[in-house]
This record gives C-alpha cells, sequence and structure tokens, in this order.
C-alpha cells in the first residue's frame, strides 16, 4: 500500500519556527501584519502566506519578504520543528511492514530537506515532494498528482494524510481516499470524514484497510 503524507501539522509541528521567521521578516521590512499570527496561518504556500499577512499581493514587496522568510527560516527557523507523539515509531513501522511511504508538501524543498536531515528520516520515504520544485504542479492537488504518475501508483491502493480541509479536497481530487490527523492545524471534519487522534490509531487504521 502507498501512504502519501502531508508534512507541517501532519508529521511534524514546525508552527513555531515559521510564525517566528514571518515576525522577523516583516519586522526588518518594517511592515505591520494584517492579521494576527496563529497556528491556524501554517500549512499554505508561503506567497500564500505572505500575502494573506501582509495585504497586498505587491510583487516587489512579497519578494522582500520572501527572502528575509527564508534567510531566518532556512538558517535557524527550521530547527525549531518538532515530531507528533508516536509519529517516528509509527513510520519506521509502517516502511518495516513494507508500506510505501511518500511526501508531498506545500513545504518548500530545502527546509523540507533540512528537517528530514535533522530527523534521520530520508531513508524512510521513497519521493519527497515540494511544491516549489514541482514545474508540473501549482496546488496540492496537482502535486498529489504528479506523485501517482512518477511512481505510477494505483489509486484504489494509496491514501493521502493530511490535516486540513485543503488537504483532503487535494486526495479526493485525484480519487485518493483521505483521513485527517486532528492533531494538526485545521481540525475539521464533515460527517462521514474519516480522521485518528492519534499516531498509534492511524497506524492500526493503515493496518486495517490494508488487510
Amino acid at each position: 500500500m502507498n501512504i502519501i503524507f502531508d508534512l507541517d501539522g501532519t508529521l511534524i509541528n514546525s508552527s513555531s519556527g515559521i510564525l517566528r521567521a514571518v515576525e522577523l521578516a516583516f519586522d526588518s521590512c518594517e511592515l505591520e501584519m494584517q492579521l494576527p499570527l496563529n497556528n491556524e496561518l501554517v500549512g499554505p504556500p508561503l506567497t500564500e502566506l505572505l500575502v494573506k499577512l501582509s495585504g497586498t499581493s505587491d510583487e516587489v514587496l512579497i519578494s522582500r519578504l520572501t527572502a528575509a522568510f527564508k534567510s531566518s527560516y532556512d538558517s535557524e527557523g527550521y530547527k525549531e520543528t518538532s515530531i507528533f507523539d508516536g509519529v517516528e515509531n509509527m513510520l519506521k513501522s509502517l516502511k518495516h511492514q513494507g508500506f510505501h511511504l511518500f511526501i508531498a508538501t506545500n513545504k518548500r524543498m530545502l527546509p523540507t530537506q533540512k528537517i528530514l536531515e535533522l530527523f534521520n528520516w530520508s531513508d524512510l520515504f521513497d519521493g519527497v515532494y515540494a511544491l516549489d520544485l514541482c514545474k508540473e504542479a501549482s496546488n496540492k492537488s496537482d502535486l498529489i498528482s504528479y506523485v501517482l504518475k512518477q511512481h505510477e501508483l494505483d489509486v484504489h491502493h494509496s491514501i493521502y494524510v493530511g490535516d486540513t480541509v485543503p488537504d483532503k479536497i487535494a486526495a479526493l481530487a485525484n480519487g485518493l481516499k483521505f483521513v485527517m490527523v486532528s492533531w494538526g492545524y485545521e481540525f475539521q471534519v464533515e460527517d462521514g470524514d474519516e480522521y485518528v487522534t492519534s499516531s498509534s490509531d492511524l497506524l492500526r487504521y493503515l493496518n486495517r484497510i490494508n488487510s
């Protein structure tokens, strides 16, 4: 079975480093944020986040904010990342059992790779895909589609695991089964949605649907 994971809010908690880097970026550019910083802002692509917080899509301004954010987050901020309880053991168990593991994330590839190296996770995944380095994708749905095609994955034997409604929409758009984790940044479920409340529950769920 193939399991494609979201990263931020699903496997790792990177909110503190991201929010700190955002705050430093606005301070360095001497700009005021139009919204209060909170964990629910974490998840969308960086440009989308900065446009939302600045209240403008001015390319020069967003470019300055982006550069300031990257300078801070890619050097120090990513180191504040933590792993959600039980997630590492779950990933190792899935790998040991022969599941094929992938990541499809809005997070940029550079900090994604640094975080995987920080936790010695690089060998756990058959493929890691980030939106900023996938020319064929402009959103999460496109990115998942690219992963499926690249690895010739059967959608009937694949699942996407995420923590947000956009994750669910992206999975369903590709004909994938979706399960939401409750410990992320935007836990919202509707009747009939599949969700889990702990990494051990997720492991049991994945083993059950694989049997």
